[in-house]
């Protein structure tokens, strides 16, 4: 992936996460997650950083995050992921995956 097949949207919200984390480390998630609500795995800024973003700019941010080579960042993305898997039922969880 090229930096010119990443959308201005998510090349922004990199850069958003970057320039805070340039003096912040981030705090690493412990998994598996003990909750669905990312305040209780992750900082405050992290939770609502990747909380406002809808699940096709979490898709996104996450392969471009994994492309770029934004372990932590990719990392942030699969546990919201994650969160949203643990909060469905198992058999939706498994209808989705079927479709």
């Amino acid at each position: 992936m090229q930096v010119k097949d990443i959308s201005k949207n998510v090349l922004l919200l990199i850069d958003q996460y970057l320039s805070k984390h340039k003096k912040t480390k981030t705090k690493h998630i412990v998994c598996p997650l003990r909750h669905a609500d990312s305040k209780h795995w992750t900082s405050q800024w992290d939770s609502q950083f990747i909380d406002a973003c809808s699940r096709q700019v979490l898709f996104d941010l996450g392969d471009a995050a994994d492309k770029l080579k934004l372990y932590d960042l990719r990392d942030l993305v699969c546990a919201k992921i994650a969160s949203l898997v643990y909060q469905v039922d198992q058999n939706e969880v498994v209808a989705h995956l079927k479709a």
